[in-house]
């Protein structure tokens, strides 16, 4: 019973995003990688076409030190969508405002029943 829950919340976290939101790029940024030939050391990525539902980010996440007078935007997406978890670094391009690219600043989670359906993520321009 809680799976079928937990499979309908998300199922309707999917649903209200894929309504409201608008589709933007996720950049998972991977591990190091050292290329021999060229010697130097490169990051691999994995890019996801996504849809995010932009919202203000909270109080207390205006008054964070490191984040004070910066430009913040608050991103809501679907873990069903998302297949990676968000981690600090990673980046969002935003297509809807000219190919701005935001970073990753901290991520937070949604579950029921014990399985995440949605991640909050907070991104800071880069």
């Amino acid at each position: 019973m809680s799976d079928m829950r937990s499979s309908r919340i998300k199922s309707g976290t999917q649903y209200l995003i894929n309504m409201h939101g608008q589709t933007r790029v996720y950049e998972s940024i991977g591990s190091e990688v050292y290329d021999p030939d060229t010697q130097t050391v490169t990051n691999t990525t994995t890019l996801y076409t996504v849809k995010m539902f932009a919202t203000a980010p909270s109080y207390k996440e205006t008054r964070t030190p490191d984040l004070v007078g910066k430009k913040l935007t608050t991103y809501l997406i679907s873990a069903s969508e998302l297949g990676v978890t968000p981690k600090v670094g990673d980046k969002i391009t935003d297509i809807y405002l000219g190919n701005e690219v935001l970073e990753v600043g901290s991520f937070s989670y949604y579950e029921a029943q014990g399985s995440i359906c949605m991640w909050r993520v907070v991104c800071v321009s880069a």
